[in-house]
Order: structure tokens, then sequence, then C-alpha cells
């Protein structure tokens, strides 16, 4: 299918916010000397992890758009060739990822505070726990369940809980459709999910008070998946209106922009468990506008815009890889200031990523789908 620049311009944004929270929160210290470059990077990495929210409003679109376009169309899907797509992009990085983890563990010294922040050992590990959450994409209730043993995980199995709730979500929705049958049906499937994010989120905070582990309930992501789900469905009911009307696809745009940035930028003070359960939704709302707009506008084709879609392209790489990319740089990160060191940072993780996705994850993914799909795919 024809690849969307405006998509990878917002996984950019996704994958680049994630980055930039990683390396403030875990390692880097030494300040800018220019207070508005300071004052930037603050707001830049202040809520990084809503970049995963943005991601997964992005996921909820394309996978519909895939199914849609797939086979006999979106209540039809065809289940073997989804689900060999599935394997066949997530499971070899998954696999390598989870390789470099034990490699590691037998290479370096893994009472490092580098090893500790960077990879860490999970409580259960030993015992094969972990293993058994991961290997069924569960990652996320592991952490909830363990909040008190999972504080300070490392930064490799840090990031397998939105890997996680996503394949829940998919492993089911197929089926969903099939069952639901009609559009009507699937509206409503889907306002529910987005009804359910927050009502979880209260929930959580009930059992859990000031902790925004919460947040990692399979129910808080559901909800911003469905609103990418949902975004397919308006955008291609309205796209002939909104391809006509370039003035409202902009309004739209500048109006997801400014929801976006008033939650972003927010100073979270702990204890506002009301901004928290909102904040969530809200950012998946800005995303959902965003979108809208953008992609019945051609302002976001283009040279610049390929470009700066480029990161967006490796977003799954530079998210699996870039603690190993960390660990590497880290003796070296220390001495700079935050944007020098993002820079390196960001720029290496693409890097390695276009190498992984190029000479490993293609070829991988081709031939599983060769093996387990009803036709060879690209």
């Amino acid at each position: 299918m024809k690849k969307i620049q405006v998509i990878d311009l917002v996984r950019s944004l996704s994958i680049l916010v994630v980055l930039s929270g990683h390396l403030q929160a875990i390692f880097v210290n030494n300040g800018s000397k220019i207070y508005p470059l300071e004052y930037l990077w603050y707001k830049f990495w202040l809520n990084h992890p809503f970049g995963v929210s943005v991601f997964f409003v992005v996921s909820g679109y394309l996978i519909t758009r895939l199914l849609a376009r797939d086979g006999p169309g979106l209540f039809k899907p065809d289940l073997r060739n989804f689900y060999s797509r599935r394997v066949g992009r997530i499971i070899p990085l998954l696999g390598l990822a989870c390789l470099i983890e034990v490699a590691f563990t037998r290479l370096f010294d893994t009472q490092s505070p580098q090893f500790k922040n960077c990879f860490g050992s999970p409580p259960g590990a030993s015992t094969g726990t972990f293993w058994f959450y991961l290997c069924t994409f569960s990652a996320n209730w592991y952490r909830i369940i363990h909040w008190k043993q999972t504080i300070n995980l490392g930064l490799q199995f840090n990031i397998f809980w939105s890997l996680s709730i996503e394949e829940q979500f998919y492993l089911f929705y197929p089926f969903i459709l099939s069952l639901l049958g009609k559009e009507r049906n699937l509206y409503c499937f889907l306002a529910l999910m987005i009804l359910l994010g927050p009502l979880s989120l209260i929930l959580g905070y009930h059992l859990l008070p000031y902790n925004n582990i919460v947040l990692q309930n399979s129910f808080a992501a559901f909800n911003l998946i469905a609103m990418g789900c949902l975004l397919y469905l308006v955008s291609e009911r309205l796209q002939n209106s909104l391809r006509a009307r370039k003035v409202l696809s902009l309004l739209l745009c500048a109006s997801g922009i400014l929801i976006f940035l008033v939650f972003y930028t927010h100073v979270y003070v702990r204890g506002d468990d009301t901004w928290e359960i909102w904040a969530n939704s809200m950012v998946g709302v800005g995303t959902f506008l965003f979108l809208l707009g953008g992609l019945h506008l051609d302002l976001f084709e283009g040279k610049t815009g390929a470009f700066l879609g480029f990161p967006g392209k490796l977003s799954y790489g530079m998210y699996l890889l870039h603690p190993m990319v960390f660990f590497f740089l880290w003796p070296y990160l220390g001495v700079l200031n935050q944007w020098v060191s993002f820079l390196i940072f960001a720029g290496f993780t693409a890097g390695i990523s276009r190498l992984s996705f190029r000479f490993f994850e293609t070829p991988a993914n081709r031939w599983i789908r060769k093996k387990l799909g009803r036709h060879a795919g690209a």
C-alpha cells in the first residue's frame, strides 16, 4: 500500500520524544548554558510517555487500514495472512532484543550503573516468570502486578509493556470485526473501548493512589488504539469532503496540534490524578484531529516530509534497539549537553535500526510470511 508521509512524521515525533525522556531521566544531567535551549529541552522530554500514546493511535489507524485493504474487506479479514504479517513484523526483532539481553548479561558487568539502567534484571527472570509474561504478551500486567519490584526495571525490559498491549488488542481485533459484521456495530465497539480508557484509570488510581503504573493497564491503551481505528473509518467517510476543503483540513491539523501541546507541555503535580486520567485520552484526541486533517493535505508530502519522517519508518526498530545503543554510548553522552547528546543518540539509533531493518528484519519478515501466509509479500 502507498506510504503516507504524515503518518511517518507523527511516528518520528513519537519515537524521538520517547528517546529524549529515556536519555534525560536515566543519564543526562549536564544542562545547556543557553536558557532558551534548556527550557525547550525541558518541555521536549517532560511528558515523553505520551510519545507511546501517539503511537497507539497511529497503530490503530494502520492496522485497520491494512485489514480493510487486504483481502475480502474489513469485516471479512484474512486471518492467516493477517497473523503471518504480525508474526513476521514483530517476532524477529523482539527475539533479537531478548537475545541481546541474554548475551549482554554474560558479557558485561551486570552490577554497573550502566548495565542496570539499560538492561537491569527483572524479578522472576531466573525462574522464568518474567519470560512467561513476555512470551504471552502480557508484560504490562507483569509490571502492574509486581510494581514494587519493577520500579527500577532496566530500560530494555521497561519498553516491552507497550508492545504487549498492542498485540493483546490485535490478537482479538480481527475476530471482533468478523463478529460485528458491519460499520455501525464497529462504531459502538470503538466507542466502548474509548470510554473504558478513563474508567480503567479511575479504578486503577482508586486501587493504587498516586501510582502512575496504572497507565500501563491494557484498557488505558486500548482506548487510544480504538481512536486510531475510528480515525480510519472517519477519514475514509470524509475524504472527498476534506480534500475539497483544504481550509477545514488545516483547521483540524491546527486544533490537533493545540490540544496536543496543551497536554504535552503541562507540568504534572504529584497527586493530580484527574489530569492523569484525562490527559492520555486528550493526547489521543489531538493526534486524531491532526491526522484527520493531515491525511487529506499534500502539505506533508515531498522531500522535506520524507526526511523528517525517516525516523518514523524505523520507529519499531528504534524503540527496541535504543537500550543497546544507549549502553554503548553511555561513556560519551554524559559530558555533553542534552541537545548534542540527543542528536548523537537518535542518529546512532536510527542508523543501527536502518541496518537491522534492511539486513535482518525485512528478510526474516519475508521468509515468515512466505511460510505462514497465503502468499509471499514484500
